[in-house]
């Protein structure tokens, strides 16, 4: 039985006869099963010690379960015998960072793989909880980022519908696996997690936003105040921060579409004002679905998105179109999630990016589609920002990947580095990109508050390594 090359550096499998529960590193991935009358059912395979073990699996009198990157990969059992799992949770519903305690169960012995979390949709990647042996009971961490400690950061864990699952064989077919899950709703995510940065209007600094609504400020950016200093709390995690065309001020949005000033930003309304409730297609259990917010670069307004591609404008910014419903983007994508709005800057025309680097344009922008193209991204999209004029925008994503995109009609906007290009892994997800005014540079943030600058964009500072959690 082969398993893909890509997969063998992620390995780290138990093998028969170590009894010393010392685990190794996979150099060959080719697993071949024993012979059906053999008194130990189990595999042999080629491998070798190694430093790396942070996932364990059984292989003798348990079948195999691979992780790679967070997605769990079934060997089935050689045994025949039925498993019936048991799988429950000490709760239902919990914050980042909240504690809960999973019981899982074999009682057939065989065939079980490892309990994973992750969304509580089909086909989405998730997070292995670590533990020995078939049937126990473990304290888990809801984690802030889906994945493996050894590879590059995954996705961030929001808001919304997740859960506990555990998969096993009940017979010697590969296609007969028995998964039970117990659903968990994830209410907030960790207020010290960053979600975004927005530079001041010579570029000379830039100031970063927190999801519990703090703001750090670097450079010439001055600190106008934040929701923790007002002692406010907000209703909906923070997601987004823009600064006034002027650099005298700044707005924090919220998930829920709740708009808060400091400075000279003035309040143009907002989504809860108005009793809106965004839509939200994406997670079943999560009712707040803004993921950003750009000022009007005329001055006097602002637009918030949604995940579903929604727009709304506030004062002087104008609606100019949004996403149709369900939303056809570039190379055929449908119905995908959008990350973030980038307008012109003249204020008459925006771009809404979507997850895999595609973008619908409305206004004076100079195509009513751009996208990335035919490229097998190692991240999804986290953000986007656009050119001055309209013509092309840069991509980011979740791992620091940077694609330069020009629009159809528009001009090339320049590649100015990347952090895979730099043989950089961020320490965390990165959440955001702002470019320079003159289209030369530009910033990339991490949840952690790790800056990264290109171009003539220079670093002010950062909250990297501060040791906040997020």
């Amino acid at each position: 039985m082969g398993l893909p090359k890509d997969f063998w550096p992620y390995l780290a499998l138990r093998p028969s006869g170590n009894t010393a529960g010392r685990e190794t590193e996979v150099v060959s991935a080719i697993l071949t099963p024993l012979a059906a009358s053999s008194p130990t059912r189990g595999a042999d395979m080629k491998i070798r010690s190694g430093p790396r073990a942070w996932v364990r699996a059984a292989m003798v009198m348990t079948g195999a379960v691979v992780i790679a990157a967070g997605v769990i990969v079934a060997v089935p059992s050689l045994a025949g015998a039925t498993v019936a799992p048991g799988l429950s949770a000490s709760s239902s519903a919990g914050s980042v960072g909240s504690v809960v305690t999973v019981t899982f169960s074999s009682p057939a012995g065989d065939g079980c793989g490892a309990v994973a979390f992750g969304p509580a949709k089909a086909g989405a990647a998730g997070t292995v909880l670590p533990y020995d042996g078939n049937s126990g009971t473990q304290r888990f961490v809801i984690p802030g980022v889906l994945g493996s400690p050894n590879a590059p950061p995954g996705a961030l864990v929001t808001p919304g519908a997740y859960m506990f699952s555990l998969a096993c064989n009940t017979t010697n077919s590969a296609g007969s696996e028995n998964t039970v899950s117990v659903p968990f709703t994830v209410t907030t995510p960790l207020p010290s997690r960053f979600v975004g940065l927005a530079p001041t209007k010579d570029g000379n600094g830039y100031w970063l936003a927190q999801a519990g609504g703090g703001v750090f400020s670097y450079g010439d950016a001055h600190f106008y105040g934040s929701l923790p200093g007002e002692k406010i709390v907000p209703a909906a995690p923070i997601v987004g921060i823009a600064a006034t065309p002027d650099g005298n001020g700044y707005w924090l949005v919220g998930a829920d579409g709740g708009v808060f000033g400091f400075g000279d930003a003035k309040f143009y309304g907002s989504l809860p004002g108005e009793h809106v409730v965004p839509n939200a297609p994406y997670l079943a259990l999560r009712s707040d679905t803004i993921v950003g917010i750009t000022a009007d670069p005329a001055g006097g307004g602002y637009w918030l998105i949604g995940e579903d591609g929604g727009v709304f404008g506030f004062g002087a910014a104008a609606f100019l179109g949004s996403a149709p419903q369900p939303a056809t983007l570039a190379a055929g994508l449908t119905d995908e999630p959008f990350v973030g709005l980038g307008a012109t800057t003249d204020g008459g025309g925006y771009y809404e990016a979507g997850i895999t680097g595609a973008a619908l344009g409305f206004g004076d922008v100079t195509s009513t589609q751009m996208s990335i193209g035919n490229v097998t991204l190692a991240s999804l999209v986290t953000g986007v920002a656009v050119t001055s004029t309209g013509g092309g925008a840069w991509f980011v994503g979740s791992d620091g990947g940077v694609f330069a995109v020009k629009a159809t009609g528009g001009t090339q906007p320049p590649f100015l580095g990347s952090l895979p290009g730099e043989g950089i892994r961020p320490a965390a997800p990165i959440v955001g990109i702002a470019a320079t005014h003159d289209d030369l540079g530009y910033w990339l943030v991490g949840a952690d508050g790790g800056v990264f600058s290109f171009g003539d964009a220079r670093f002010y500072g950062s909250a990297g390594g501060s040791g906040l959690p997020w």
